[in-house]
């Protein structure tokens, strides 16, 4: 889910379960987003300043909370 407001520039995060991996995208544009950022596990992301906070995000950590359960489906 992307995070903006009237003041701050839009960030979005997708996480790649199948390649463990998570992209940060940032510069909007009409058909997608000029920055592609790919994070592998042992990284930390430090999301830009222009979103108003200081967020960093544990890309490990990120992708443990969002492993596949046993038996759970596919998506």
């Amino acid at each position: 889910m992307p995070i903006s407001s009237p003041t701050t520039r839009s960030v979005s995060s997708i996480l790649d379960r199948k390649h463990s991996r998570v992209h940060v995208l940032t510069e909007p544009v009409a058909n997608g987003y000029d920055n592609n950022r790919i994070h592998a596990a042992g990284e930390e992301i430090t999301l830009p300043e222009s979103i108003g906070a200081e967020v960093k995000l544990d890309v490990a950590a990120l992708l443990k909370a969002g492993a596949r359960k046993a038996g759970a489906p596919k998506a």
